[in-house]
């Protein structure tokens, strides 16, 4: 064998070195941002110590759900004034999932990275099996979800807060009756869950949940607790990384409300949950073996036309 084609034999096998050490950096999977914001209360009860509350008003706002651009969103707010009913917001999926039921919490089918591996936005609301007075039995939730990859944007959430409200007025002897102070009291028991997860640098991940409890007099807040104002978030200097808690958490709350003064009252929750995610596109194996090949042409144009 000459020494021309000994030369040019090994300018061919350091090409193919290259290209295998350049391949084998990329690829071929894109970056995939998850984002999951997800509250059920299993049971809620609220009772009193006077005559009884004027009215109920459950509403739950409408969802929405946007992927890579596209949105859709349920038709209209749902709103029920009867107690025992069901009110469900049918859920939205934009993309493909095939885990979640409509009307109830995701618990341990809730989306995980990966799993299902694919695009979507999903997002729900409900309230069933409703109780004002006696309890505990009331139920409601609101999830959210997101997972896109390779350069997609997602995000899902329920809209503005969903909000349960009791009106009732005290009057001067229903506070003399009670010796001058009206004790209202609610419990609940939930499940919450807030996770966000992000592959690659430069993808952002944002999942946030609350649930407040107010009390109203006279049109003016007097009481608040915000038992539940969690967000998780993942910038593009934290990427890749995780956020929050891999299952989901038991919660049990409570408070009461001392009344001290005659006049109307609304005694409102309200919850909502929401997400946001945006991933990059990885760089994939083709220009890496493009560039290899290129640097092997170059090395044997270079051995037959010298400078």
């Amino acid at each position: 064998m000459s020494r021309k084609h000994v030369v040019l034999g090994l300018k061919v096998l350091t090409g193919a070195a290259i290209l295998s050490q350049l391949t084998s950096f990329s690829s071929p999977a894109n970056a995939t941002a998850f984002a999951y914001s997800a509250l059920e209360v299993t049971s809620f009860s609220l009772t009193n110590e006077f005559g009884g509350f004027n009215s109920f008003e459950f509403t739950s706002q409408q969802l929405s759900a946007t992927l890579n651009g596209s949105t859709i969103s349920s038709p209209t707010v749902l709103t029920s004034t009867t107690s025992g009913g069901t009110v469900n917001q049918l859920q939205i999926v934009n993309g493909t999932l095939g885990i979640a039921a409509d009307n109830a919490y995701f618990g341990a089918n809730r989306p995980t990275l990966l799993s299902p591996a694919t695009n979507y936005a999903v997002a729900d609301t409900h309230m069933s099996n409703t109780v004002i007075l006696s309890g505990p039995g009331g139920h409601f939730g609101t999830q959210s979800g997101a997972q896109v990859s390779g350069g997609t944007a997602g995000s899902a959430q329920t809209g503005t807060a969903n909000s349960m409200a009791w009106t009732f007025n005290v009057s001067q002897a229903e506070l003399n009756a009670s010796g001058g102070e009206i004790d209202l009291s609610w419990s609940l028991a939930a499940l919450r869950q807030v996770r966000v997860e992000t592959t690659a640098a430069n993808e952002t991940a944002r999942a946030t949940l609350s649930l407040r409890v107010n009390l109203i007099h006279d049109g003016d807040t007097i009481a608040t607790v915000s038992h539940i104002q969690t967000t998780r978030a993942l910038s593009t200097a934290q990427s890749p990384g995780v956020a929050g808690p891999a299952g989901e958490q038991n919660i049990t709350l409570g408070n009461v409300f001392h009344i001290d003064a005659i006049g109307d009252y609304t005694f409102n929750v309200e919850f909502d949950s929401s997400v946001r995610a945006t991933s990059v596109a990885l760089p994939e194996p083709a220009p890496f073996a493009l560039l290899g090949l290129g640097l092997v042409a170059l090395g044997a144009a270079r051995r037959r036309n010298p400078a």
